[in-house]
């Protein structure tokens, strides 16, 4: 019953992470958004976009570690917020499953 639980509260954590991401390459100017949807969610590479775009692969490559770097770190304090609330909840959980199961095996 914990581990169906804590795959149960890992997968609300994972989908409000991938919510959280969305919600934050939504926040990016169009061609910064346009340029990190291609290359993460659609999975073209670096060079492909370099030639679409006419520039260099190394400039795709240093733009993609600026946008990274700054999403990283507009979500690193909204995900340890997030991180630290579940870990809580899913500690709580954990100690009200282990209370039930005590008093199942003492009736």
């Amino acid at each position: 019953m914990y581990g169906e639980d804590q795959n149960y509260l890992e997968d609300i954590y994972r989908k409000d992470l991938m919510n959280t991401i969305m919600n934050l390459i939504d926040t990016l100017d169009d061609a910064d958004k346009e340029l990190i949807t291609q290359l993460l969610i659609e999975n073209k590479k670096e060079s492909e976009l370099a030639k679409r775009y006419q520039v260099s692969q190394q400039m795709i490559n240093r733009r993609k570690k600026k946008i990274i770097k700054s999403l990283r770190e507009t979500l690193s304090d909204g995900y340890k917020k997030i991180k630290s609330f579940l870990f809580f909840w899913l500690w709580i959980w954990s100690l009200i499953t282990v209370y039930l199961n005590a008093i199942d095996l003492l009736a």
